[in-house]
């Protein structure tokens, strides 16, 4: 009602695609505290919506001297709740108590300054319980380092978050997991010789790689469409925001059909066992990835007796007309020698196609 977008047209995203704000492009805001008001108040509504959070993100940057467009990204924000009054995260009751995370980096994602986005997301079992997305506070050199520097501050929280539930007396055994789609990064994490490489990068942020060491935390790789932290470092299309905050646990209440995300433990096994890339304990693997792994072996093995056939009906066939060809010079050469044509001719005609029906 404050900013007069009640009957306003609801939007399916909070932020446009591939948008990009700067500092000084368009005209100033007459009423510059009527915008910082508006961000306030998101803000604080980020607390449980996770969803804006990026956006939100974006347009605190600029509450020093709001313009226009800054402006009618935030109204945009408004369109984007009216349609969507209900949502909120959804905390499971039957989720086992691990910890994993998905980190990510927008590297030099912002035109203005040239540093880095990072945002990340820290699942407990299936329940979202920590978002974040915040612009690093140093220039980037490379892509790799804004996703280590990523990596650096997700392993913090994660950090944070085992000694709370060791306050709790909540028994967290396991290493916590975390998710990266840059596998450059996650070198730098797993092997020291690549330091030697990356000394511009800063020694607070090899805290991965002691945690590693620690056995406390494990790195995985993940592939940028499967990436949750995409929603924390830039505007998504519709497709992609929809499906991803429905895997991060944001549902809508209101909806006529309501889609609770559950992700069952033997299948983040599954999904864990094929991300490393081994399988340690094969009499622990889910029937139906196991069921999997049978019908793939099967299939193979039809197709590489399907090409042996192939290949010996090759051969075959490359015997007969080898043996043609011997019969076919052979008999050009009786031809010759018994003086019925010349060779000059006989050469010409072997130069032809078909020169077995003129012989």
């Amino acid at each position: 009602e404050e900013t007069g977008m009640t009957g306003c047209k609801p939007v399916q995203t909070p932020m446009e695609q591939q948008l990009k704000l700067s500092k000084d492009n368009g005209d100033l805001l007459t009423n510059s505290r009527q915008y910082r008001r508006l961000i306030g108040k998101l803000m604080y509504l980020t607390l449980s919506r996770p969803d804006i959070t990026y956006a939100v993100h974006r347009l605190s940057q600029f509450l020093a001297q709001p313009r226009a467009p800054h402006m009618k990204a935030a109204t945009r924000i408004l369109q984007y709740i009216k349609g969507t009054p209900g949502q909120g995260v959804f905390f499971p009751t039957n989720s086992d108590l691990h910890l994993k995370a998905y980190c990510d980096a927008d590297w030099a994602g912002c035109p203005d300054t040239r540093k880095s986005l990072t945002g990340y997301c820290v699942f407990l079992g299936d329940a979202l319980v920590s978002w974040r997305s915040k612009k690093q506070s140093i220039v980037s050199r490379s892509s790799a380092e804004a996703e280590y520097r990523s990596m650096a501050t997700t392993t913090c929280e994660l950090t944070w978050i085992l000694h709370l539930l060791q306050d709790l007396h909540v028994k967290h055994d396991k290493p916590a997991l975390m998710y990266c789609d840059n596998q450059a990064a996650l070198h730098i994490a797993a092997n020291p010789v690549f330091h030697e490489r990356s000394k511009h990068i800063e020694a607070d942020c090899h805290v991965v790689r002691n945690k590693i060491l620690e056995g406390a935390l494990k790195t995985f790789y993940v592939s940028t469409k499967d990436q949750l932290a995409d929603v924390f470092t830039k505007a998504l299309g519709v497709e992609s925001f929809s499906k991803l905050i429905r895997r991060l646990g944001v549902i809508n209440i209101f909806a006529s059909t309501v889609t609770y995300p559950h992700t069952s433990l033997e299948e983040q096994k599954a999904r864990a066992v094929l991300l490393r890339g081994s399988i340690k304990s094969p009499s622990k693997i889910p029937q139906h990835v196991a069921a999997t792994d049978v019908r793939c072996i099967s299939q193979a093995t039809r197709v590489a007796g399907s090409a042996a056939v192939a290949n010996d009906k090759c051969v075959v066939q490359a015997t007969k007309a080898a043996v043609a060809d011997k019969e076919c010079i052979s008999q050009s050469t009786r031809i010759a020698s018994n003086g019925l044509m010349s060779t000059e001719v006989l050469e010409m005609l072997e130069a032809m196609p078909d020169h077995d029906f003129f012989i």
